[in-house]
């Protein structure tokens, strides 16, 4: 009889423990599943504030270059853009670059 009663406990502390276990899994799932979102938006946010350091570093770069209004005399070699070919004219405003 006293085999049967420690049988009885030890399933009862089975069942407990493995009630807490499931209990444990679905709060786990409960905090993750709410938790994507924040995380989601933050990992998104941290990589928008690099695109925009990004921006800031080519409009910087950009806007330091000189710009020169085209005059023939001044620019006698090249009289066309380098990229599209095309050539310049009097009133286009140029970005003369500093290759070697």
């Amino acid at each position: 009889m006293l085999d049967f009663i420690n049988f009885i406990v030890c399933l009862c502390y089975t069942a407990v423990y493995a009630f807490l276990l499931v209990i444990i899994v679905i709060i786990f799932v409960i905090v993750l599943v709410c938790c994507m979102p924040c995380i989601c938006m933050i990992l998104r946010s941290s990589s928008n504030r690099e695109g925009q350091n990004n921006e800031e570093v080519v409009n910087g770069i950009l806007s330091a270059l000189l710009r020169k209004q085209f005059n023939v005399n001044e620019f006698k070699e090249n009289k066309e853009c380098n990229i599209c070919l095309m050539e310049f004219g009097e009133d286009d405003e140029v970005t003369p670059l500093p290759c070697s």
